[in-house]
Protein backbone atom coordinates (compact mmCIF):
# COMPACT_ATOMS: atom_id res chain seq x y z
CA UNK A 1 0.00 0.00 0.00
CA UNK A 2 1.66 3.47 -0.82
CA UNK A 3 2.30 5.79 1.95
CA UNK A 4 -0.26 8.03 1.28
CA UNK A 5 -2.97 5.45 1.08
CA UNK A 6 -1.77 3.75 3.95
CA UNK A 7 -2.09 7.88 6.39
CA UNK A 8 -5.64 8.72 5.09
CA UNK A 9 -6.22 5.04 5.82
CA UNK A 10 -5.00 5.79 9.56
CA UNK A 11 -6.48 9.28 9.11
CA UNK A 12 -9.68 8.04 8.68
CA UNK A 13 -9.29 5.91 11.87
CA UNK A 14 -7.29 8.00 14.10
CA UNK A 15 -10.36 10.68 13.41
CA UNK A 16 -13.18 8.34 13.82
CA UNK A 17 -11.58 6.67 16.92
CA UNK A 18 -11.43 10.11 18.58
CA UNK A 19 -14.63 11.25 18.29
CA UNK A 20 -15.62 8.16 19.50
CA UNK A 21 -13.69 8.04 22.64
CA UNK A 22 -14.91 12.00 23.53
CA UNK A 23 -18.26 10.93 22.91
CA UNK A 24 -18.44 7.59 24.52
CA UNK A 25 -16.21 8.26 27.96
CA UNK A 26 -18.63 11.46 28.46
CA UNK A 27 -20.62 12.25 31.75
CA UNK A 28 -24.25 11.97 31.76
CA UNK A 29 -24.50 15.32 32.37
CA UNK A 30 -23.45 16.10 28.95
CA UNK A 31 -26.37 16.64 26.35
CA UNK A 32 -29.48 17.45 26.99
CA UNK A 33 -31.18 13.96 27.27
CA UNK A 34 -28.34 12.89 28.97
CA UNK A 35 -29.22 13.14 32.29
CA UNK A 36 -32.45 11.15 31.73
CA UNK A 37 -30.81 8.50 29.76
CA UNK A 38 -28.87 7.69 33.14
CA UNK A 39 -31.95 8.06 34.93
CA UNK A 40 -33.61 5.13 32.85
CA UNK A 41 -30.60 2.82 33.30
CA UNK A 42 -31.29 3.17 37.16
CA UNK A 43 -35.01 2.64 36.84
CA UNK A 44 -35.02 0.68 34.35
CA UNK A 45 -38.77 -0.41 34.59
CA UNK A 46 -39.68 3.59 33.25
CA UNK A 47 -38.13 2.89 30.05
CA UNK A 48 -41.44 1.71 29.16
CA UNK A 49 -43.63 4.10 30.68
CA UNK A 50 -41.63 7.16 29.00
CA UNK A 51 -43.17 5.34 25.63
CA UNK A 52 -39.48 4.01 24.11
CA UNK A 53 -39.48 2.13 21.53
CA UNK A 54 -38.81 -2.19 22.74
CA UNK A 55 -35.25 -2.43 21.81
CA UNK A 56 -34.32 0.31 23.40
CA UNK A 57 -35.79 -0.76 26.55
CA UNK A 58 -34.78 -4.12 26.21
CA UNK A 59 -30.90 -2.57 25.87
CA UNK A 60 -31.55 -0.69 28.53
CA UNK A 61 -32.86 -3.49 31.09
CA UNK A 62 -29.41 -5.37 29.73
CA UNK A 63 -26.91 -2.63 30.94
CA UNK A 64 -28.69 -1.99 33.99
CA UNK A 65 -27.32 -5.21 35.58
CA UNK A 66 -23.99 -4.24 34.41
CA UNK A 67 -24.48 -0.99 36.44
CA UNK A 68 -22.66 1.29 34.23
CA UNK A 69 -24.15 3.98 32.16
CA UNK A 70 -20.65 4.43 30.26
CA UNK A 71 -20.92 0.80 29.41
CA UNK A 72 -24.08 1.71 26.84
CA UNK A 73 -22.38 4.87 25.70
CA UNK A 74 -19.00 2.97 24.71
CA UNK A 75 -21.35 0.06 23.07
CA UNK A 76 -23.22 2.96 21.54
CA UNK A 77 -20.47 5.09 20.07
CA UNK A 78 -18.67 2.01 18.39
CA UNK A 79 -20.94 1.10 16.68
CA UNK A 80 -22.49 4.76 15.43
CA UNK A 81 -18.37 5.55 14.53
CA UNK A 82 -17.82 1.90 12.84
CA UNK A 83 -20.56 3.02 10.86
CA UNK A 84 -19.76 6.49 9.95
CA UNK A 85 -16.39 4.90 9.26
CA UNK A 86 -17.61 1.95 6.78
CA UNK A 87 -19.37 4.31 5.33
CA UNK A 88 -16.73 6.92 4.03
CA UNK A 89 -14.74 4.16 3.17
CA UNK A 90 -16.67 2.37 0.91
CA UNK A 91 -18.36 5.57 -0.95
CA UNK A 92 -16.62 8.40 -0.14
CA UNK A 93 -13.36 8.89 -2.69
CA UNK A 94 -10.30 8.53 -0.60
CA UNK A 95 -8.72 12.43 -1.00
CA UNK A 96 -12.08 12.98 0.55
CA UNK A 97 -11.98 11.40 3.65
CA UNK A 98 -10.76 13.84 5.71
CA UNK A 99 -13.23 16.62 4.40
CA UNK A 100 -15.75 13.97 5.08
CA UNK A 101 -14.75 13.71 8.89
CA UNK A 102 -15.02 17.36 9.35
CA UNK A 103 -18.41 17.55 7.88
CA UNK A 104 -19.60 15.27 10.53
CA UNK A 105 -18.60 18.12 12.80
CA UNK A 106 -19.58 20.50 10.18
CA UNK A 107 -23.20 19.14 9.79
CA UNK A 108 -23.29 19.09 13.82
CA UNK A 109 -23.80 15.14 13.80
CA UNK A 110 -20.79 14.61 16.14
CA UNK A 111 -22.73 17.08 18.79
CA UNK A 112 -26.08 16.11 18.14
CA UNK A 113 -25.43 12.13 18.76
CA UNK A 114 -24.48 13.22 21.98
CA UNK A 115 -27.97 14.43 22.89
CA UNK A 116 -30.21 12.07 20.75
CA UNK A 117 -28.23 8.90 21.82
CA UNK A 118 -30.81 6.83 20.97
CA UNK A 119 -31.40 8.37 17.62
CA UNK A 120 -28.23 7.85 16.83
CA UNK A 121 -28.22 3.58 17.38
CA UNK A 122 -31.00 3.91 14.98
CA UNK A 123 -29.15 5.66 12.32
CA UNK A 124 -26.46 3.28 13.00
CA UNK A 125 -28.17 0.36 11.94
CA UNK A 126 -29.69 2.48 9.23
CA UNK A 127 -26.37 2.65 7.91
CA UNK A 128 -25.86 -0.44 7.98
CA UNK A 129 -29.19 -1.57 6.60
CA UNK A 130 -28.13 0.51 3.09
CA UNK A 131 -24.87 -0.98 2.46
CA UNK A 132 -26.44 -4.36 3.10
CA UNK A 133 -29.05 -2.63 0.63
CA UNK A 134 -26.18 -1.99 -2.08
CA UNK A 135 -25.42 -5.01 -2.11
CA UNK A 136 -28.14 -6.58 -2.97
CA UNK A 137 -29.08 -7.99 0.09
CA UNK A 138 -32.51 -6.60 0.37
CA UNK A 139 -34.17 -8.96 2.77
CA UNK A 140 -32.06 -8.69 5.09
CA UNK A 141 -31.34 -4.82 4.81
CA UNK A 142 -35.06 -4.71 5.62
CA UNK A 143 -34.54 -6.77 8.62
CA UNK A 144 -31.99 -4.45 10.14
CA UNK A 145 -34.44 -1.37 9.59
CA UNK A 146 -36.87 -2.79 11.28
CA UNK A 147 -34.64 -3.37 14.31
CA UNK A 148 -33.99 0.31 13.55
CA UNK A 149 -37.29 1.38 14.40
CA UNK A 150 -37.65 -0.86 17.83
CA UNK A 151 -34.88 1.67 18.64
CA UNK A 152 -36.28 4.85 17.52
CA UNK A 153 -39.93 4.90 15.23
CA UNK A 154 -38.76 7.53 12.77
CA UNK A 155 -35.99 5.01 11.63
CA UNK A 156 -38.52 4.24 9.03
CA UNK A 157 -37.83 6.91 6.66
CA UNK A 158 -34.93 4.67 4.72
CA UNK A 159 -37.76 2.65 3.51
CA UNK A 160 -38.11 6.17 1.61
CA UNK A 161 -34.50 5.24 -0.16
CA UNK A 162 -35.64 2.45 -2.67
CA UNK A 163 -38.67 4.72 -3.69
CA UNK A 164 -36.86 7.62 -4.65
CA UNK A 165 -34.21 5.68 -6.37
CA UNK A 166 -36.60 3.92 -8.88
CA UNK A 167 -37.49 7.96 -9.31
CA UNK A 168 -34.04 8.62 -10.34
CA UNK A 169 -33.49 5.62 -12.30
CA UNK A 170 -36.47 6.16 -14.23
CA UNK A 171 -37.75 9.58 -14.37
CA UNK A 172 -37.00 11.35 -17.68
CA UNK A 173 -36.13 14.73 -16.60
CA UNK A 174 -35.14 13.65 -12.94
CA UNK A 175 -33.09 17.16 -12.30
CA UNK A 176 -35.96 19.34 -13.24
CA UNK A 177 -38.54 17.43 -11.32
CA UNK A 178 -35.93 17.24 -8.23
CA UNK A 179 -35.38 20.42 -8.41
CA UNK A 180 -39.00 21.91 -8.45
CA UNK A 181 -39.47 19.12 -5.83
CA UNK A 182 -36.43 21.18 -3.40
CA UNK A 183 -38.21 25.01 -4.48
CA UNK A 184 -41.30 23.31 -2.96
CA UNK A 185 -39.82 22.06 -0.21
CA UNK A 186 -37.06 25.35 0.30
CA UNK A 187 -41.10 27.30 0.57
CA UNK A 188 -42.44 25.38 2.82
CA UNK A 189 -40.20 26.72 5.50
CA UNK A 190 -42.08 29.94 5.68
CA UNK A 191 -45.13 28.79 6.14
CA UNK A 192 -45.81 28.48 10.67
CA UNK A 193 -47.06 24.85 10.37
CA UNK A 194 -45.82 24.17 14.04
CA UNK A 195 -48.73 24.96 15.71
CA UNK A 196 -50.84 22.85 13.33
CA UNK A 197 -48.38 19.32 14.14
CA UNK A 198 -48.63 20.46 17.91
CA UNK A 199 -51.82 20.27 17.42
CA UNK A 200 -51.66 16.52 15.95
CA UNK A 201 -49.54 14.98 18.58
CA UNK A 202 -52.14 16.37 21.32
CA UNK A 203 -54.06 12.99 19.66
CA UNK A 204 -50.91 10.73 19.72
CA UNK A 205 -49.79 9.91 23.32
CA UNK A 206 -46.27 9.04 22.79
CA UNK A 207 -45.80 12.65 21.36
CA UNK A 208 -48.24 14.75 23.48
CA UNK A 209 -45.40 16.14 25.37
CA UNK A 210 -44.34 17.57 22.65
CA UNK A 211 -47.34 19.90 22.62
CA UNK A 212 -45.92 23.20 24.25
CA UNK A 213 -42.38 21.90 23.33
CA UNK A 214 -40.22 24.93 22.01
CA UNK A 215 -38.99 22.69 19.76
CA UNK A 216 -42.35 22.97 18.00
CA UNK A 217 -41.81 26.28 16.82
CA UNK A 218 -40.77 27.07 13.28
CA UNK A 219 -38.02 29.58 13.18
CA UNK A 220 -37.62 28.82 9.40
CA UNK A 221 -38.07 32.04 8.53
CA UNK A 222 -34.88 33.36 10.52
CA UNK A 223 -31.79 34.63 8.22
CA UNK A 224 -29.85 31.60 9.83
CA UNK A 225 -31.86 28.55 8.56
CA UNK A 226 -32.59 30.69 5.20
CA UNK A 227 -29.05 30.92 4.02
CA UNK A 228 -28.17 27.16 5.25
CA UNK A 229 -31.42 25.99 3.23
CA UNK A 230 -29.91 27.73 0.60
CA UNK A 231 -26.86 26.25 0.65
CA UNK A 232 -27.55 22.78 0.98
CA UNK A 233 -29.71 23.04 -2.03
CA UNK A 234 -27.45 25.03 -4.20
CA UNK A 235 -24.82 22.03 -3.31
CA UNK A 236 -27.43 19.58 -4.61
CA UNK A 237 -28.56 21.20 -7.41
CA UNK A 238 -25.41 22.23 -8.79
CA UNK A 239 -24.05 18.69 -8.18
CA UNK A 240 -26.79 16.90 -9.88
CA UNK A 241 -26.75 19.77 -13.10
CA UNK A 242 -23.11 19.68 -13.09
CA UNK A 243 -23.11 16.03 -14.06
CA UNK A 244 -25.99 15.81 -16.55
CA UNK A 245 -23.75 18.58 -18.39
CA UNK A 246 -20.70 16.92 -18.02
CA UNK A 247 -22.74 13.89 -19.24
CA UNK A 248 -23.69 15.69 -22.36
CA UNK A 249 -27.32 14.37 -22.29
CA UNK A 250 -30.69 15.19 -20.88
CA UNK A 251 -31.68 11.71 -19.82
CA UNK A 252 -29.53 10.66 -16.11
CA UNK A 253 -26.20 9.79 -17.23
CA UNK A 254 -24.36 6.41 -16.83
CA UNK A 255 -23.05 7.26 -13.21
CA UNK A 256 -25.85 8.84 -11.77
CA UNK A 257 -27.93 5.52 -12.82
CA UNK A 258 -26.08 2.99 -11.30
CA UNK A 259 -27.30 0.86 -8.78
CA UNK A 260 -24.63 2.62 -5.50
CA UNK A 261 -24.85 6.25 -6.92
CA UNK A 262 -28.24 6.45 -7.62
CA UNK A 263 -29.18 4.84 -4.06
CA UNK A 264 -27.04 7.50 -2.40
CA UNK A 265 -28.04 10.20 -4.45
CA UNK A 266 -31.39 9.32 -3.12
CA UNK A 267 -30.60 9.30 0.28
CA UNK A 268 -28.64 13.02 0.00
CA UNK A 269 -31.89 14.53 -1.88
CA UNK A 270 -34.01 13.50 1.08
CA UNK A 271 -31.76 15.39 3.05
CA UNK A 272 -32.12 17.75 1.68
CA UNK A 273 -36.10 18.18 1.13
CA UNK A 274 -36.13 17.46 4.72
CA UNK A 275 -33.75 19.89 5.97
CA UNK A 276 -35.65 22.39 3.38
CA UNK A 277 -39.26 21.58 4.41
CA UNK A 278 -38.67 21.51 8.33
CA UNK A 279 -36.15 23.99 8.67
CA UNK A 280 -36.47 25.64 12.48
CA UNK A 281 -39.28 22.83 13.44
CA UNK A 282 -36.85 20.46 15.62
CA UNK A 283 -38.90 17.28 16.37
CA UNK A 284 -39.10 17.32 12.76
CA UNK A 285 -36.12 17.92 11.43
CA UNK A 286 -34.45 15.15 13.58
CA UNK A 287 -35.33 12.61 10.99
CA UNK A 288 -33.05 14.29 8.49
CA UNK A 289 -29.99 12.78 10.41
CA UNK A 290 -30.64 9.39 8.81
CA UNK A 291 -29.27 10.81 5.60
CA UNK A 292 -26.63 13.29 7.49
CA UNK A 293 -24.15 11.29 5.53
CA UNK A 294 -25.58 10.73 1.94
CA UNK A 295 -25.11 14.67 1.90
CA UNK A 296 -21.71 14.70 3.31
CA UNK A 297 -20.83 12.02 0.26
CA UNK A 298 -22.66 14.13 -2.28
CA UNK A 299 -20.11 17.14 -0.99
CA UNK A 300 -17.47 15.32 -1.87
CA UNK A 301 -19.09 13.90 -5.24
CA UNK A 302 -19.34 17.70 -6.07
CA UNK A 303 -16.35 18.34 -5.39
CA UNK A 304 -15.04 15.58 -7.16
CA UNK A 305 -16.68 17.39 -10.18
CA UNK A 306 -14.51 20.54 -9.79
CA UNK A 307 -11.05 21.92 -11.51
CA UNK A 308 -8.14 21.55 -8.79
CA UNK A 309 -7.67 25.11 -8.56
CA UNK A 310 -11.77 24.80 -7.99
CA UNK A 311 -11.51 22.22 -5.63
CA UNK A 312 -9.54 23.97 -2.63
CA UNK A 313 -11.15 26.87 -2.72
CA UNK A 314 -14.51 25.56 -2.52
CA UNK A 315 -13.81 22.77 -0.03
CA UNK A 316 -12.24 25.91 2.32
CA UNK A 317 -15.40 27.38 1.91
CA UNK A 318 -17.71 24.71 2.50
CA UNK A 319 -15.52 23.55 6.12
CA UNK A 320 -15.51 27.49 7.35
CA UNK A 321 -19.25 28.01 6.36
CA UNK A 322 -20.11 24.65 8.39
CA UNK A 323 -17.58 24.97 10.99
CA UNK A 324 -19.07 28.49 11.62
CA UNK A 325 -22.62 27.22 11.66
CA UNK A 326 -21.30 24.60 14.19
CA UNK A 327 -19.59 26.99 16.67
CA UNK A 328 -22.93 29.57 16.33
CA UNK A 329 -25.24 26.39 16.92
CA UNK A 330 -22.88 24.62 20.01
CA UNK A 331 -21.26 26.87 21.36
CA UNK A 332 -22.92 30.16 21.44
CA UNK A 333 -26.70 29.45 21.63
CA UNK A 334 -25.92 26.19 23.55
CA UNK A 335 -27.80 23.97 21.51
CA UNK A 336 -27.53 20.01 22.18
CA UNK A 337 -26.22 20.76 26.36
CA UNK A 338 -23.03 19.23 25.51
CA UNK A 339 -21.02 22.33 26.88
CA UNK A 340 -19.54 22.62 29.21
CA UNK A 341 -17.96 18.52 28.66
CA UNK A 342 -17.10 16.68 31.11
CA UNK A 343 -15.67 12.92 31.39
CA UNK A 344 -17.18 10.33 33.42
CA UNK A 345 -14.78 9.87 35.87
CA UNK A 346 -14.17 13.69 36.37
Amino acid sequence: MPRLQRFRHMGLMSMLAMMAVVSALRSSDVGTDGPMYARLLRHPGSCRRYGFETGYCLVNNAMHWLGSYTVLLVLENMLLYCAIGLFIYRYIEERWWGFSCLMVFGTRMFFMAMNVSRQYIAVALCMFAFMLYVRKRKTLALAVVLLAVTFHITSIVMLLIPLVEWWIRHARRFGLQSTMLIAVAFMMQFLDYGGIISWVAGFIPKYRHYQHDSLMGNEGTSVFWVLYTLAVSAAYIIYVWRKRRMAGCSEPEREISRSDTSSLLAGALIYVVMTDAFAGVGTLSRMAVFFTMFFVWLLAALLSTLGKRMQLAVELAVLAASLFMCYRQVYVRGNFGVLPYKMFFG
